[in-house]
């Protein structure tokens, strides 16, 4: 009897170290243990002598997207990374943010933009309100061109096959009614 708890103990310790050594995305649940200071609910930094520039970027983004598709649920942990070493703690390396589901929004040094982190609270959003896995029976036109359109993306034009996914996604907006977003995108599948 003794043998099975000391080994039940053994498992439930170690399954949760393992993926966090091995599964880099999932340290977004923890992000202390990997060098990060949490500023307040919901804000970490890799250096916290910037926690004003997160704050007001952070602050700014929840308030436009609030106002443009209500509050959210949970609010989301965004974590803005200084370095691009501190980025690749997450195993990224050439985006400017990255939503791992429900859990958080990953910044990296490039992504300290509000069109950004706007664009990644959107699929946060879609996250929240569709669901982690049903998000991916919507269209990729949808959720992408929402977030890049909604986003107040500034670039003109962009690369293939994003500045498609965006004009579908205005064209189809244009004829919606925006009061009930949540069910135009559900009469909306694959």
């Amino acid at each position: 009897m003794k043998r099975k708890i000391i080994i039940t103990i053994v498992i439930v310790i170690t399954i949760p170290v393992l993926f966090l050594a091995f599964y880099k995305p999932g340290r977004v649940i923890l992000p202390e243990a990997f060098g990060f200071t949490r500023i307040e609910k919901g804000l970490y930094l890799d250096e916290p002598t910037r926690a004003e520039e997160a704050r007001l970027l952070q602050e700014k983004a929840l308030q436009d997207i609030e106002k443009e598709f209500g509050r959210f649920k949970r609010e989301p942990k965004i974590i803005f990374c200084s370095t691009q070493e501190s980025f690749e703690k997450f195993g990224f390396n050439k985006s400017a943010a990255r939503l791992l589901g429900p859990f958080g929004i990953i910044i990296s040094p490039r992504g300290w933009k509000i069109y950004y982190l706007k664009h990644e609270l959107i699929h946060y959003w879609q996250v929240e309100n569709l669901g982690m896995i049903n998000i991916y029976s919507y269209p990729q036109w949808l959720r992408e061109g929402m977030a890049y359109s909604l986003s107040g993306d500034p670039r003109k034009t962009l690369d293939e096959p994003w500045e498609t996914y965006r004009e579908k996604f205005n064209k189809w907006y244009e004829k919606i009614d925006k009061e009930n977003l949540l069910i135009e995108i559900k009469s909306i599948k694959k």
